[in-house]
Formats: C-alpha cells, sequence, structure tokens
C-alpha cells in the first residue's frame, strides 16, 4: 500500500512537470476575420515571409559584435481596410476592404540604408509589414526608429 502511494505520487508530480514544460505559443492570429477559403497562409507563414524581408536589411551588432536578432513582437490578422489604417499600402486602392491581411511587427536594430538627404544613418528599430493572407503578397512596409 505505502508503496503503491509513493508511485501515485510520484506519477503525479511527474505529469504536473510535464504539463508546466508544455511550450506557450507565443502568437496567436486574431479572430477578427473569418475567410471561407482555405488558402489563407498561416501566422507562421507570415512571419516567415517578415524574416525573409528583414534579412535584406543590414543588422547593427550588439556590444558581443554580432548583428542583432529581430524579435516578432505581433502576427495578427485583421482586414484590409485595418491594415491599410496601420500602415499605408504601397499601391492604393483595388483590394476588397475586407480581405484577410497580416500585421508582422518586429523590434530590432538594423542600419538605415537610405537616409534622408543631409542628414546621418541612424538606427531603426521597429519594422512593421501588411502580407496579404490569401497570395503571401508583401503590400506594404514601414520601418521607424
Amino acid at each position: 500500500m505505502r508503496k503503491s502511494l509513493s508511485l501515485s505520487i510520484f506519477l503525479l508530480l511527474m505529469l504536473s512537470a510535464c504539463a508546466q514544460m508544455q511550450p506557450q505559443p507565443e502568437l496567436v492570429p486574431s479572430s477578427t476575420v473569418s475567410l471561407e477559403s482555405s488558402s489563407q497562409i498561416s501566422n507562421v507563414d507570415a512571419i516567415n515571409i517578415a524574416l525573409q524581408y528583414e534579412a535584406r536589411i543590414p543588422r547593427i551588432d550588439d556590444a558581443d559584435g554580432f548583428p542583432t536578432a529581430p524579435q516578432v513582437t505581433e502576427a495578427r490578422l485583421v482586414t484590409r481596410s485595418d491594415a491599410d489604417v496601420v500602415i499605408p499600402p504601397e499601391e492604393p486602392g483595388g483590394q476588397d476592404p475586407d480581405s484577410p491581411t497580416w500585421i508582422v511587427r518586429m523590434d530590432g536594430a538594423w542600419q538605415d540604408t537610405h537616409p534622408p538627404s543631409g542628414e546621418d544613418a541612424l538606427e531603426i528599430h521597429h519594422l512593421i509589414l501588411s502580407i496579404d493572407a490569401l497570395t503571401g503578397d508583401r503590400v506594404a512596409v514601414q520601418l521607424t526608429r
């Protein structure tokens, strides 16, 4: 009986420890947009597209001399009209305002490769991309300091 009780307690402790070790999802798409089509890209796809775009921007090295890794702070599914309020599209017009669009925000440290005339290049710390959820095409990008 005593051995059985000890074994039960041990199994209970192991199961509770395993439950605590489950990774928590970092980003969850919002449910603000519902689609009839199953051809929508996932939030993971949207993040990967954003990271591919981000990889083309020169990163600033950290104190140890390594390029700073960007951190995705948000990946949210919204309508195209809501996305256009957050970041104006590069090619306005012609899109269904209710079409699904991903907004992906990242923080990091990038070099401003095209500073305004007469200004020194500054660090860029925020990157926002809007991505068409049906095609995966970039709709707009915004870099801010």
